[in-house]
């Protein structure tokens, strides 16, 4: 019998061509109903561009899945693949956006379909499902998605289904009723009688795994029996009639999630490996070859089988994983390296590799598999292996976590004590590792400019004109915050003299240009902040060309979020925004340097500055989600961002005028604050918090909760965040001169600034309407009565795109529907 041959069956075909008639199919059944079987082999039976991703090995994890998604869609499209690659995975609607105008952007008249199988391993990401709904929604042409799930995917299928935008395909279409058994046994030449078929059926009742091991029992002797545990079917219908050199072979591939041939030799030392494979491929179908990846997979019945053997009989797989991660180091595959050493128990050799090379350059793995990897490593390799053990340590610092800080300071004093002390230590080497604890000691005390600048001169003169090998270049010196002097200012009255440590200290010579300009976008920040907009500009424009020498794209952001904030206060909301848009063009420009993580952090930082644009604009509707909701886990912050987004997400609740609500966050919001004794961050605090108590108990509370933040910001000069926040605050200032008591001086420049703030908006207003060139594109296609999706064919963007254009245009323009913005563009010399 050839039992490994594949049934097509007309039925399932037929449910399967309505994918072309939808943007969005699903197929959902339980595990070994051949849902991934029957679709690639009706795909491959058709002529279309087919990128398949699967997500075997994901576990949940959303950058590993755009990992993977960018490295298919790279296969076939390998522009978009590496552009994917660079975007990163969206977490909110702008990003949502962004990739539907790169998928239109990149289409062709060809059908294309993304298939994403083993979907449930990604379901708890509840923006993956929101990414989903979106892309049906918007309908691209000649493109169809189609999910393969062992569950029922968490998206709101039934608003599809009902809009004609999915398609589903579930147990009862796959499972294989009696005709389908009956021709499936004569296709592999195995004659039964009706009535053994009908019982088969009802003993599988459709289940094509089951049915499958009970035809190798047919084709060994065995009887046919009522099916209770898949396990002992996979075992006695098939594991346990192979030969034990076979068995051995199919549990050490176990450990893989999908291979080559020529990889599983090497990994597994056998050169019978390919010969094994391809016969098992021939003789059932429990091993498959991707034909689009080239490589080989077992089956999940087969595969769940032996992870489960492995773990139930405590099998020694440690060789074969070690094995593997020799191969992945090979590769250059990092990240697989790493786990497999661990899984191998073997961490402490690739340590050994990464310690004589001393360089972390290519070993910027995340703070999870770090943290998993680093449990139960004995101390003695704190000393053994100093430079990757010195990586964890800052790695661990940066994430923020306080259970792994701790972890780095123990670390650190171990190694601090033997290295000082040890005499069979080179001194080269002794000096070279102290050099590099006092830069993890920097880290320690962060945002304490004095302690950091005398770490960074003790490091410079242990290494002796060296750069850290734990210090890149392309590291985000600020931390993924838009403000780099807010960072560092920890006390009233202590502004200009953390100003200057900053001139004569920062950035350090030993991180090798990382920072550079930060001293003169501190310089911008300080005049900013206490009102000098010239010079604010002018050492801003000088940070953006300095940085620009050594790549440093968080000092540009910085810089240019000075920009914007002066913009804002000059009435200029239409540049403000194009430093954004040109912010994330920049971005996007940037080459391979640029690794995702801090894609990914850097993403964040502009979130903040449109954020913060749109809170002083009072436009919270625009204010990115994660931060107009405090969703701040759904992002990678490095130290949480220094508490930075809670001045955003503080604003976007006060423009909501829910005072209870504002003046119960204002609380909790003190110690976010408190952690790095942000200043800047605790005074915007107290203005939210004062104007919730205005509109609560009144003016005589106000003003008490007022009056702490005006007399700290009176000791710096600090100007423009009550300024940014006149609406609410002026008549609390005009209160308080009428009284008197307060430094006049000090109290009337806070009040003029914060009155010219709010004029500067009104004549924004009142000038005339400024539309972008793709706005007028849109106006001209609504004039010549275009629908929206005609529009977005014509102009290669997303529908989504288009809707936002237009409601920026009904905005911009204050009416509500077509026929009145057309008639305004008129009026306005536009159309």
């Amino acid at each position: 019998m050839n039992i490994g041959k594949i049934l097509k069956r007309q039925r399932v075909e037929k449910e399967l061509d309505n994918l072309f008639s939808y943007p969005l199919t699903i197929v959902s059944a339980t595990m070994g109903y051949g849902k991934t079987t029957s679709v690639r082999s009706y795909l491959m039976a058709r002529d279309v561009e087919t990128v398949w991703i699967s997500l075997l090995g994901c576990d949940g994890n959303e950058t590993v899945f755009w990992h993977k998604l960018s490295t298919a869609v790279g296969k076939v499209f390998p522009e978009m693949g590496n552009m994917l690659e660079r975007f990163g995975f969206p977490m909110d609607a702008r990003q949502d956006a962004e990739i539907l105008d790169l998928v239109w952007k990149s289409g062709n008249k060809k059908t294309k379909v993304i298939v994403i199988d083993d979907f449930h391993m990604i379901e708890q990401s509840k923006h993956m499902a929101k990414l989903i709904e979106i892309f049906a929604e918007e309908k691209i042409p000649h493109l169809h998605i189609l999910l393969i799930s062992r569950t029922r995917p968490k998206i709101n299928q039934m608003n599809l289904i009902a809009k004609k935008l999915c398609y589903y395909i579930d147990t009862d279409t796959l499972s294989f009723n009696i005709q389908e058994i009956e021709e499936y046994f004569s296709m592999v030449g195995c004659c039964l009688s009706k009535r053994e078929i009908e019982r088969i059926y009802r003993y599988t009742n459709g289940w094509i795994s089951a049915i499958y091991l009970l035809l190798l029992g047919v084709e060994k002797g065995i009887p046919v029996t009522e099916v209770s545990n898949i396990t002992e079917l996979v075992n006695d219908n098939l594991f346990s009639s192979l030969k034990d050199s076979v068995k051995d072979i199919l549990i050490k591939l176990s450990v893989l999630d999908s291979f080559t041939l020529l990889q599983a030799t090497q990994i597994l030392k056998n050169s019978e490996v390919p010969q094994v494979v391809r016969g098992l491929v021939e003789q059932n179908a429990f091993i498959e070859y991707d034909f689009q990846n080239g490589v080989y997979k077992l089956h999940h019945v087969l595969l769940d089988f032996l992870r489960d053997k492995i773990q139930a009989e405590n099998l020694d797989v440690r060789d074969v994983c070690h094995n593997a991660g020799r191969w992945f180091l090979d590769h250059g595959e990092t990240i697989q390296a790493f786990d497999y050493y661990h899984r191998a128990d073997k961490a402490g050799e690739i340590l050994n590799i990464i310690n004589q090379n001393a360089n972390m350059r290519n070993w910027l793995l995340g703070f999870k598999l770090l943290w998993t990897v680093y449990q139960g490593f004995p101390e003695e390799w704190y000393v053994k292996y100093p430079f990757p053990i010195l990586h964890f340590a800052r790695t661990f610092i940066i994430s923020g976590d306080k259970e792994a800080t701790i972890e780095s300071k123990r670390i650190i004093t171990i190694m601090e004590e033997y290295f000082s002390k040890e005499k069979g230590v080179s001194t080269q080497l002794r000096n070279r590792v102290l050099g590099e604890i006092e830069i993890i000691k920097i880290f320690l005390v962060f945002n304490e400019a004095e302690k950091m600048v005398e770490l960074s001169r003790k490091a410079e003169k242990l290494l002796e004109g060296e750069v850290s090998s734990n210090v890149f270049r392309n590291s985000a010196f600020s931390f993924g915050v838009p403000h780099f002097l807010y960072c560092y200012y920890r006390e009233p009255g202590r502004l200009k003299e953390t100003l200057d440590c900053i001139q004569t200290g920062f950035p350090p010579v030993v991180f090798d240009g990382s920072g550079t300009g930060c001293e003169l976008v501190a310089l911008a920040e300080y005049d900013l902040e206490t009102g000098d907009w010239q010079n604010a500009e002018i050492y801003a424009q000088k940070a953006i060309y300095k940085a620009r020498t050594m790549e440093q794209t968080s000092i540009i952001i910085c810089a240019e979020f000075t920009l914007m904030r002066i913009l804002l206060f000059k009435g200029k909301l239409a540049e403000a925004k194009e430093i954004i848009a040109r912010m994330r063009t920049n971005l996007h420009q940037l080459d391979d340097e640029i690794n995702c993580q801090n894609r990914i952090v850097y993403n964040a930082a502009i979130d903040m500055c449109e954020g913060y644009l749109y809170g002083c604009r009072l436009k919270r509707e625009e204010i990115p989600e994660w931060l107009r909701l405090g969703d701040m886990d759904s992002r990678v912050l490095m130290l949480h961002a220094v508490a930075f987004p809670y001045i955003i997400y503080g604003k976007a609740v006060m423009l909501t005028k829910n005072w209870v609500e504002l003046e119960v966050l204002c609380e909790s919001f003190i110690s976010r604050y408190e952690v790095y004794h942000n200043q800047l961050g605790l005074l915007h605090n107290a203005i939210y918090s004062a104007v919730a108590r205005l509109h609560l108990y009144g003016m005589e509370s106000g003003i008490a909760s007022l009056i702490p933040a005006l007399q700290d910001g009176q000791k710096d000069g600090i100007l423009l965040p009550f300024a940014e926040n006149a609406d609410f605050i002026l008549p609390m200032l005009y209160e308080l001169q009428s009284r008197g008591g307060m430094d006049s001086h000090y109290l009337q420049r806070l009040i003029q600034i914060s009155e010219q703030y709010i004029e500067n908006f009104a004549l924004e207003k009142s000038n005339p309407v400024h539309i972008t060139k793709r706005e007028k594109e849109v106006l001209v296609l609504l004039e010549g009565g275009l629908t929206q999706r005609q529009m977005a064919e014509q102009l290669c963007i997303s529908v989504s795109s288009i809707k936002k254009h237009l409601e920026s245009i009904y905005s911009k323009f204050k009416v509500n529907n077509k026929t009145s913005a057309i008639k305004k563009a008129h009026e306005a010399n536009i159309l």
